[in-house]
């Protein structure tokens, strides 16, 4: 509720300060509710077929989260551009490469419609293969996004990013939620989604600080290959645990 009353006044926002305010209270909003949500949907069905429920979930969450952007695209002509406040450095890198203004809504109806298109099948996929596998393979996705971000000259290439950042957030954000439930006992899975959620929102601040202070300071290339070192260490990691759980239960 309290996310949903927020929003409106991003329209209302004139400073940094505004908008940091109503960000931080849709934040607070979907953090109370985001927890009990995914518990609920990982204690209504088999840990067999957690993946798919949450990749189900995803899809329909995403659907609009598409119509949004193309409705805004349709208005643009009448009320202008009035920002859009996720995924800003593929949308920033967009504008860099010469899209439009009113095209940059396509490119986020992009990233909403590959997100939306992978979250079901990267759920059957971690039910099929074991969940850390297409953990993995997301990483994999989210470095070629950077590096294409990197290589990208012309605004045609914006769309490719966009595409496969989508991707990457679709098969993360599925599969991310459906491996919680492999490791932690029921009566516990509120808890570990509300640490899950905490450990997420001061990730994201921390990397967007430090790719935001690279971009400005070294350009495109510095925070590229930031992004590139984080996910190779990310992938790294991933298979480290991976093996140490495959140890421990031989």
């Amino acid at each position: 509720m309290l996310s949903t009353a927020s929003k409106p006044f991003f329209a209302l926002a004139c400073r940094w300060a505004d908008v940091f305010a109503v960000r931080s209270a849709d934040r607070v909003g979907k953090g109370i509710r985001t927890a009990p949500r995914d518990a609920l949907i990982g204690e209504s069905v088999p840990e067999a077929k957690v993946g798919r429920a949450f990749g189900l979930h995803r899809s329909l969450d995403q659907a609009g989260a598409i119509i949004g952007p193309l409705l805004a695209f349709a208005l643009f002509p009448f009320v202008g551009f009035v920002g859009v406040f996720n995924f800003s450095f593929v949308l920033a890198r967009a504008s860099d490469l010469g899209v439009a203004d009113n095209m940059v809504l396509l490119i986020y109806a992009v990233i909403k419609a590959a997100h939306n298109l992978i979250g079901y099948p990267a759920g059957m996929l971690a039910e099929r293969v074991g969940k850390e596998t297409p953990l993995s393979i997301s990483y994999g996705v989210f470095l070629t996004s950077t590096v294409l971000m990197l290589l990208s000259t012309s605004s045609t290439h914006a769309y490719l990013v966009a595409a496969v950042y989508g991707v990457y957030i679709g098969i993360a954000e599925t599969v991310q939620k459906a491996v919680v439930p492999k490791y932690i006992a029921g009566h516990l899975r509120g808890t570990a989604y509300g640490l899950y959620n905490v450990g997420i929102g001061f990730s994201f601040l921390a990397a967007n600080l430090v790719f935001g202070f690279l971009l400005d300071l070294s350009g495109i290339s510095a925070a590229a290959t930031y992004s590139i070192a984080t996910s190779v260490i990310a992938t790294a990691a991933l298979v480290g645990f991976k093996a140490l759980t495959r140890s421990r239960t031989a």
